[in-house]
């Protein structure tokens, strides 16, 4: 798969498992360097996600935290996570921090949630977000998956 990606062009779509991706990713793509996931935690314990305009969520609400358009898709709980990837083109982002009195500063993360490597002539876009479980079922909260381009 990953030599279609890099010889044809062919984009490879992780939606599910990314962190398990990683690693045979990054013997694929040498530029890059994971450096493993972290919980992101519920938003009142300190986590958030957000978008950044880019042609994977277009027509959708961008350049800001993921809010109530994104519910369904931004996984919920202690489920929610990011990576953390050295040369990959963050698409939206998970960020990690209790109070600063209470959070060493090695255990603040800033990472990945949709990012988008380039490997040779194709790309591979990472996904920590629930869009694959959203894709059925009725519009409303499930609108973002089925409008997201990835």
């Amino acid at each position: 798969m990953l030599d279609r990606v890099r010889n044809d062009g062919t984009p490879l779509i992780v939606l599910e498992n990314a962190a398990d991706w990683m690693p045979l990713i990054q013997k694929a793509v040498p530029e890059i360097k994971y450096h493993g996931a972290f919980m992101v935690g519920r938003t009142w314990a300190g986590g958030d996600h957000f978008v950044r305009r880019h042609p994977l969520f277009k027509d959708l609400p961008v350049n800001q935290g993921m809010n109530w358009p994104y519910q369904a898709v931004v996984r919920s709980g202690n489920s929610r996570f990011g990576l953390l990837i050295d040369g990959d083109e963050p698409v939206a982002g998970a960020f990690h921090a209790n109070t600063p009195e209470t959070t060493p500063p090695e255990s603040i993360h800033l990472g990945t949630a949709v990012g988008v490597i380039a490997c040779g002539r194709g790309k591979i876009i990472v996904n920590t977000l629930d869009i694959a479980g959203n894709l059925a079922g009725a519009d409303g909260p499930r609108a973002v998956a089925k409008k997201t381009t990835l």
